[in-house]
């Protein structure tokens, strides 16, 4: 089976979504922690606005993830926090309270389409009876942003491996397997493998 795509270049991915998104506030956050922090995208949908934003309305330093595999993200990175104040700012509110929470509800969830409302979470039962847990309209919708910022064959496996491939070599791998919460060392291995490389790539890259 094929790797997912790597990211090569954030920075065209994030202009493209700004000029495009019909909400590029929400887009741009979004991507944010679909980049950079190593979630799945069901861990994404679950993050509700306290875990983000503290009653006072300043931004969390950390939150811990709805997951069979608990872990804490620290928001610290200064292009995620600006993210997140962009977004918060035109974000509409939801609360009972506009001195609390910045006027949101805080179990609401955090992301939210001004059309269309948050990513609904749906269930499904395998074989076995074990349930699982998605969201297809949040998988469409960071699909749609790769697609339309020219990555070819988007997978939401992509922001975990272009997370774990810019720590490679810097972190070690253990620490890596614990940001992405696997349960098997092969899976985290699997998205730091590379992909081949033919003998035409080597020869233009060798000078």
């Amino acid at each position: 089976m094929a790797l997912p795509p790597v990211i090569d270049n954030q920075a065209w991915l994030f202009k493209v979504t700004k000029n495009q998104s019909p909400d590029p506030e929400m887009s741009l956050c979004l991507l944010g922690f679909f980049l950079g922090t190593g979630l799945r995208t069901i861990e994404i949908s679950r993050i509700q606005t306290e875990d983000i934003i503290r009653k006072d309305g300043r931004i969390n330093k950390s939150f811990e993830v709805r997951s069979e595999m608990p872990r804490t993200v620290y928001l610290v990175n200064p292009k995620l926090i600006k993210f997140i104040e962009n977004y918060v700012s035109v974000r509409a509110v939801d609360g009972n309270h506009p001195d609390r929470f910045c006027g949101f509800e805080p179990t609401a969830s955090f992301f939210t389409r001004s059309r269309y409302g948050e990513f609904k979470i749906l269930s499904k039962r395998s074989a076995s009876d074990k349930v699982s847990y998605y969201s297809p309209s949040l998988n469409n919708y960071i699909k749609r942003l790769l697609r339309n910022g020219g990555v070819e064959s988007p997978s939401v496996e992509t922001g975990r491996r272009t997370f774990a491939l810019k720590l490679k070599g810097r972190v070690d791998v253990p620490s890596i397997h614990k940001s992405l919460g696997n349960r098997d060392i092969n899976t985290t291995k699997k998205l730091l493998a590379t992909d081949p490389i033919s003998m035409k790539q080597l020869a233009e890259l060798a000078f």
